[in-house]
């Protein structure tokens, strides 16, 4: 038996077979018809775009929209002005074929990236190199090969597993990952973690293993190659004391609080997650992917369709309330220019603007709360004021479906997110007139620090731990209960499973994550005190 160390990825343990999964290396070609090869690039960027949209919504579905950003990063680099310049110059000046002007291109950049001083960016080396493979198989006018994973318990083993491949392998018979490459910030190893999947990254691959028993341990980050009986032995009672009833059971802290564990979503689609079902109902339904659809605003019955299918596939439903992204915005308000559209006319500042466009959204769920649990949650509060013109226009939906005698709740709560410092700082206020608290802890430090939190340049200096950010939310916490509502989060830091006993130490009731990362995040409730 061999050992080999890397660095644990995605927590987990998984016995099965090896499978190496090579990539093969091009030779440089030469071409005498450079319109040709430029026209024939051009084309074929459409075709990886088109890919990249439908890989959005497929890992929107599966595993969930902050996840699904992944690929609209990779878009980004598809349409990035230097690397197309790049691209053109190597054929036009070099007269290489289209397929060697990208893969030299993705060279000159996956260096650059690589010695880059901030860890987050050099990771991004792999995300060019994914993107470049993408537009080179579609060049030769061929899908790209994945590692064929024939039976179940398939553990790959690789340089690298680009974000893509991860999410278009059989995962009912992949067990893991161990890959030479990559860090725990890499796009795969996030994948990774919302998949469920073992993963350990920085092992030397080494020898011929194809074929052989191995055995993963995502706590440790050891791999083991063909395991003795003691330590498949020893690795299983881990797995079961790990694993035992964590489904069914609920996330009690060992000093025995009930944690709510909720699942966040953007479609009633991702309910279908079987990750899904280890939690207590939905923390929050983005509103934005509803009004991305079509040319104009979704229907009163559109809306509470899928608001209804969210309230029969879950206990629990908080519904946020409408905010529209800045492309859409042009398309529902016509010339809608802003310099800084995070910070402008959006959320709860559109819904007070466009009231009868509010109403809409507010009868639909209403009218789904006849058929489950559901919770309205008002998105970007920074006063009262704000809140208790939102309520003015509640009761005037209620009065509304009382006089069609329609079937709601009368007494549906309605909740504050708390993302702008503002309304963490008012909380107190806030909390005497609203039924409960959702702390987005991403918006909020953002916020707070004074940076967008997609901006790559600054990905080092964005610091979700921050001492002023943990202080908000343990303000808003402490409000919450002073008042005498519930209080939950969502947003990174709850990925981050050093992190969660401290968030429940400041009063945290309720965690929102991914569909995928539920289990973790019992197991880490779990352990707290």
């Amino acid at each position: 038996m061999n050992i080999w160390k890397g660095k644990a990825v995605c927590g987990g343990i998984a016995i099965g077979t090896a499978c190496v999964y090579r990539k093969n290396e091009e030779s440089i070609k030469y071409t005498e018809d450079k319109e040709g090869e430029k026209e024939k690039y051009a084309q074929v960027k459409s075709l990886a775009i088109d890919e990249l949209d439908r890989l959005f919504s497929r890992a929107r579905s599966e595993i969930g929209e902050k996840e699904a950003q992944i690929f609209s990063i990779h878009k980004m680099m598809v349409e990035d002005m230097y690397y197309n310049q790049s691209v053109l110059n190597i054929i036009e000046k070099q007269k290489m074929n289209a397929e060697t002007a990208v893969l030299l291109t993705s060279k000159n950049f996956e260096s650059l990236f690589r010695n880059m001083d901030n860890a987050y960016m050099r990771e991004r080396a792999s995300d060019v190199r994914d993107v470049s493979d993408r537009i080179v198989a579609l060049l030769k006018g061929k899908k790209r090969v994945l590692p064929s994973a024939v039976k179940e318990n398939t553990i790959i083993f690789a340089n690298n597993i680009a974000p893509s491949e991860t999410l278009q392998m059989d995962k009912g018979k992949i067990a893991a990952f161990v890959t030479e490459g990559g860090s725990a910030t890499s796009h795969t190893a996030i994948l990774a973690r919302s998949l469920n999947i073992p993963a350990v990254c920085g092992v030397k691959i080494s020898g011929k293993i194809d074929g052989k028993r191995v055995a993963v341990d995502g706590y440790s980050g050891r791999v083991y190659i063909e395991p003795d009986d003691k330590t498949i032995e020893r690795l299983t009672k881990k797995i079961k004391e790990k694993e035992k009833n964590l489904h069914k059971a609920d996330a009690v802290t060992k000093s025995g609080k009930k944690i709510k564990l909720l699942a966040g979503i953007s479609a009633p689609e991702e309910i279908k997650n079987p990750a899904f079902y280890g939690c207590d109902g939905i923390g929050f339904f983005g509103s934005e992917f509803l009004y991305k659809e079509g040319a104009g605003f979704p229907s009163e019955e559109y809306l509470f369709d899928a608001y209804r299918k969210a309230a029969e596939g879950a206990k629990e439903v908080s519904v946020c309330t409408l905010d529209i992204d800045a492309n859409k915005k042009g398309t529902y308000f016509g010339i809608f220019r802003e310099e800084n559209a995070v910070m402008g006319m959006r959320a709860i500042r559109l819904c007070l603007k466009y009231p009868n466009i509010f109403k809409t959204q507010l009868r639909a769920i209403l009218k789904a709360s006849a058929c489950g649990k559901m919770r309205i949650l008002l998105n970007m509060i920074v006063s009262e004021d704000e809140v208790i013109k939102a309520k003015k226009l509640l009761d005037e939906a209620k009065n509304e479906l009382r006089a069609e005698k329609k079937e709601f709740d009368e007494n549906i709560p309605l909740g504050v997110k708390i993302e702008t410092p503002a309304a963490a700082v008012i909380s107190d206020n806030l909390a005497k007139i609203c039924d409960f608290f959702l702390i987005d802890a991403n918006n909020l430090t953002q916020y707070m620090l004074a940076m967008d939190r997609k901006n790559l340049a600054l990905s080092d200096l964005f610091d979700r731990h921050h001492k002023a950010v943990m202080k908000m939310i343990e303000i808003s916490a402490e409000n919450a209960h002073k008042n005498g509502i519930t209080v939950g989060i969502c947003g990174d830091i709850v990925s981050d499973s050093d992190k969660i006993p401290e968030l429940l130490k400041m009063g945290i009731d309720e965690i929102t994550a991914s569909p995928a990362q539920i289990l973790r995040v019992k197991r880490a409730v779990c352990e707290s005190e």
